[in-house]
């Protein structure tokens, strides 16, 4: 009887796990959308208006492409969800190490950003990377968190078995 119990929570736990990741993944979904619709607007806007990098407008134009991409990948958690992962995977990789590409342009030009490129566009950018560090840094931190409750929850539940 108490098995049964177990068992009903346990799917209803399941089902809500479920359910929460969806949610989560729409909502940081629309985010990217919001985020890669605005990059590849302003980048294709100002594409020839920073002549000290002429890269930064092309950085936000294949950023925001690739921001996009998320959501393009997202029925496939229905259909087949392990070619998703490391699809989603193979983005976050280059979406990291485009970042830092974006960076050293976008930086590598503080001192005379204001001369050398349409203040709007260079302002929007070097806001884009800050929020991308900050939300790299969060994700982190949450990841972290979670690992360590994670853990936590399984040790509870381990050691309650035994006694």
């Amino acid at each position: 009887m108490a098995g049964d119990l177990t068992v009903k929570v346990n799917d209803g736990v399941d089902r809500c796990s479920k359910t929460c990741n969806i949610v989560v993944q729409v909502i940081v979904g629309l985010i990217f959308t919001a985020f890669g619709i605005a990059m590849i607007v302003v980048g294709a806007i100002y594409l020839n208006s920073c002549p000290a990098q002429t890269y930064v407008p092309i950085y936000l134009i294949v950023a925001g492409a690739f921001f996009l991409s998320f959501w393009l990948l997202f029925p496939l958690e229905f259909f087949h969800a392990k070619l998703r992962k490391i699809l989603s995977a193979l983005v976050a990789v280059f979406l990291f190490a485009w970042l830092i590409a974006g960076s050293v342009w976008v930086f590598g030009i503080f001192n005379n950003s204001t001369r050398a490129c349409h203040r709007s566009m260079y302002l929007f950018t070097f806001s884009i990377i800050i929020i991308q560090y900050i939300l790299l840094g969060l994700a982190i931190i949450f990841g972290l968190i979670a690992c360590f409750c994670s853990k936590m929850t399984c040790c509870c539940s381990c050691w309650n078995k035994k006694v």
